[in-house]
């Protein structure tokens, strides 16, 4: 897989996204986005599940080379966005994994935490898990289930002991 692959499918229409926050009014913009302006929520399901894909290969070029810092990077910019969108639009669920991987990958960027296979099978998790919510999004409007709490416990005690922002989620509030 060439690098220059993975920029197009993380970029996302962010700009929509803020045209639509404008159009309404920022206080009710996930109720009435998701009640009024289906265009957006499916786009915002086709970049997504374009970005898990792109997440589920770079995974796999990241036990290859598990000290390249580019495809760490990469993979925080994807994780990053999708938690972003996720949360604009009022899914709190997809949201919460986001950002419990988002810091997980964080941590290995800067080194605090190593890879590992460990490591690797709760991303492929938490993406898994995200695609099911997604999933759940298409065909019923609504995420589904409450996040899955024992994948969040684990993505967090990955991010080893020392991480200060372990378990806090100023995106989706208290996670406990």
């Amino acid at each position: 897989m060439q690098r220059n692959d993975w920029q197009p499918i993380c970029s996302y229409g962010v700009e929509n996204v803020r045209a639509a926050m404008d159009r309404v009014g920022t206080k009710q913009f996930a109720a009435t986005l998701q009640m009024h302006d289906k265009r957006i929520i499916s786009q915002f399901l086709t970049e997504s599940y374009d970005t898990l894909d792109l997440l589920d290969r770079v995974l796999g070029v990241s036990l290859e080379d598990p000290h390249d810092e580019h495809v760490w990077k990469e993979m925080l910019v994807c994780i990053s966005n999708l938690r972003i969108l996720c949360r604009l639009l009022g899914f709190r669920n997809s949201a919460a994994l986001c950002f419990e991987g988002e810091m997980l990958v964080n941590r290995l960027q800067q080194g605090f935490v190593q890879p590992s296979l460990e490591i690797a099978a709760a991303l492929n998790r938490m993406v898994f898990a995200v695609q099911q919510m997604l999933t759940n999004i298409e065909s019923a409007g609504q995420e589904g289930q409450p996040s899955d709490k024992e994948l969040i416990g684990h993505l967090r005690r990955l991010q080893g002991d020392n991480n200060p922002d372990a378990g806090l989620s100023p995106c989706c509030g208290p996670l406990n």
